[in-house]
């Protein structure tokens, strides 16, 4: 890491500005050099607020933002606001209530996270939305250790808050974990019409350093041409069909839930539970019988 610029945005009193200085102090006592600043007068009025970090490994010689690395913001008129002062490569992440225009979704890497209603339905504190932005910002940059995360952390928050608060900046980096796992989840999809086949089993595998979810369909497993990598290219599946019922089943809040909590060493056997649960819960097809599967399926050989 060269040099990590950092924008956090919202509304006065979402915390953007305590955000920044605790990512400012983590990656400080790491040994980087860091620079933290505010919007203050015209530019912080209006229901907008907006606060930087610097973090660099070499001195750094100019402390103001022009197009940040990463772009974080909590509200639409944040969002709206600073959408324009970036660069091709910047990071968008918004809380999942924000429409994002799609000139930016096509140009820019965007994570929509559920950052503010995960604040209030699962932390159980609307005020810990930075804490949970912290942990989404370092795990997507890297500027600091989580052990100097969670010290800069406690030194910020109220007394007795501790552990609710190092929990939110937890689920902000699993937030990040799930959702290379979510997107990457390639699910083949085919017409199967009312037919509800069972998922025969599942693949996680690591691409680029991320967790990678495929599910396969017990019919699959019998092709002839299963081991050409034709049944890898994703597609959106039928919300009527088998992979698209699966879908659903995965964006359940119970299988999300289960997903974000799971080290990432575990997203395997976590995985593998939630598809034999799934099997588990399907009723049987008229007229025809299904086994019980093994999570992991051996692929059938080509036919010659």
């Amino acid at each position: 890491m060269a040099k990590t610029e950092i924008r956090m945005t919202g509304s006065g009193g979402q915390g953007v500005i305590m955000g920044t200085i605790i990512l400012a102090e983590a990656a400080y006592e790491d040994g980087k050099q860091v620079v933290q600043c505010q919007a203050y007068g015209p530019e912080a009025r209006g229901g907008s607020s907006k606060a930087e970090t610097i973090v660099s490994d070499d001195r750094i010689h100019y402390t103001k933002i022009k197009y940040p690395d990463l772009l974080l913001s909590l509200t639409q008129e944040s969002l709206n606001k600073f959408k324009d002062a970036v660069k091709e490569s910047t990071i968008f992440v918004v809380d999942s209530d924000i429409e994002v225009p799609e000139e930016i979704k096509a140009k820019h890497k965007v994570y929509s996270l559920p950052i503010l209603n995960s604040a209030k339905d699962v932390i159980k504190n609307k005020m810990s939305a930075n804490i949970i932005s912290c942990g989404v910002v370092n795990e997507l940059t890297h500027v600091a250790t989580q052990e100097a995360m969670e010290r800069a952390v406690l030194n910020h928050v109220p007394k007795g808050t501790g552990d609710t608060n190092l929990a939110a900046l937890r689920l902000g980096g699993q937030m990040i974990i799930y959702d290379y796992l979510r997107k990457a989840v390639e699910i083949k999809w085919r017409e199967y019409r009312d037919l509800k086949s069972k998922i025969a089993g599942y693949l996680i595998e690591n691409v680029d350093g991320k967790p990678k979810a495929v599910a396969i369909l017990e019919e699959e497993i019998q092709e002839e041409d299963t081991d050409s990598q034709d049944w890898k290219h994703s597609v959106s599946p039928d919300p009527d069909s088998a992979t698209g019922a699966f879908h659903r089943y995965m964006e359940s809040p119970e299988a999300q839930a289960r997903l974000r909590n799971a080290p990432p060493e575990h997203l395997n056997e976590i995985m593998g539970k939630i598809v034999d649960e799934y099997n588990a819960s399907l009723p049987p097809v008229p007229g025809e019988s299904h086994e019980q599967v093994s999570p992991k399926p051996k692929r059938a050989s080509k036919k010659n």
